[in-house]
């Protein structure tokens, strides 16, 4: 691969030709009432000039995620996303177009980090029309020279049926927010929801309500916190698209704050094994101390040749802003 911009440097930027190799395993187990996928990856690099950032092992990807029925009205599921790297090894992941929003924080460090995003969520259906959900969750981001960001909290939602292709329902979410440089935070996001899957093809989500955000020791922010998502599946393609803002981390720098930005994502299969993937995103986080997003595209071909062997080509593109220059 070539990579234009090897630092994010905002000025004088150098190219260098790359070559990644991705290993790694993956495990699925699967039962008649449980699922669970385990995925591990890690990284190779060697630049042809810049030799001082060849690297092995020294990025990591793990991925956890189970389901399991516990009755025929209850089930419980949990997910884990475990990254680690730096700038130079870690943001845009060899073979992978997905730009989700550990990457996004990453894309605003200039040094070695590490991220966890981990929840469990329990649902139960009370009737066919009526059913809800308990989530707990927690995000760990930890940087080098910026110290760790801490969250944890939880999730409720009622959700019923209004109409045969349309529902609504609640949702309260709450959020505590810990940070090594910083006055710990917490928010408060009560929302009403709405949905509409008027085929089996179409699929459209929103919510949308206030969100309160207190600063120990501080103000008290009260913001609109909304989401938008859209999915359509084709025969052989899926496209789907978001947005939203709501409460967040931050990336590293300042304290809590808002989030927001979209995403959009295509995928074409072309056979059993090759397939057609574009992705773009949009994130920016606004804190009490800092301001900064970051924009992803990225387009590119994968093809399974073996069961141990995936070949790819693809372009990805990154910019970032840091409120004092853009890469």
């Amino acid at each position: 691969m070539y990579n234009d911009n090897v630092l994010f440097s905002p000025n004088n930027s150098k190219g260098d030709f790359v070559t990644q190799a991705l290993m790694g395993a993956y495990m699925d187990l699967s039962s008649p009432t449980s699922d669970t996928r385990l995925q591990y990856n890690t990284l190779a690099q060697k630049y042809a000039h810049y030799s001082q950032y060849d690297s092995v092992g020294e990025a990591q990807y793990a991925t956890l995620k189970h389901q399991q029925e516990l009755s025929p009205e209850t089930s419980i599921t949990a997910d884990d996303y475990f990254i680690r790297g730096n700038l130079t090894s870690s943001v845009a992941p060899a073979g992978s177009l997905a730009f989700n929003p550990s990457l996004g924080r990453a894309a605003l460090q200039g040094g070695g980090y590490w991220s966890n995003d981990g929840s469990v969520h329990l649902t139960h259906d009370f009737s066919q029309d009526l059913n809800s959900t308990l989530g707990l969750h927690q995000t760990t981001f930890n940087t080098g020279g910026s110290g760790y960001s801490f969250d944890q909290g939880g999730t409720i939602a009622l959700r019923r049926s209004l109409m045969s292709t349309l529902w609504g329902g609640l949702r309260y979410r709450m959020d505590d927010y810990r940070y090594s440089n910083e006055s710990p935070a917490e928010s408060h996001l009560i929302q009403l929801s709405l949905g509409w899957n008027p085929t089996e093809r179409l699929r459209v989500g929103a919510n949308a309500g206030p969100a309160i955000i207190h600063i120990f020791g501080g103000p008290t922010l009260v913001k609109p916190g909304y989401n938008v998502d859209l999915r359509y599946s084709g025969q052989k393609w899926v496209a789907s698209a978001g947005g939203g803002e709501n409460p967040s981390l931050g990336a590293g720098y300042g304290g809590a704050g808002v989030s927001q930005g979209g995403s959009g994502s295509f995928r074409y299969q072309f056979g059993q094994y090759t397939s057609l993937v574009a992705n773009v995103s949009y994130q920016q986080y606004s804190t009490s101390g800092f301001d900064g997003d970051v924009f992803g595209y990225g387009v590119g071909i994968n093809s399974r040749l073996t069961r141990w062997l995936t070949v790819y080509a693809q372009y990805n593109g990154y910019r970032r802003s840091l409120g004092n220059g853009s890469t």
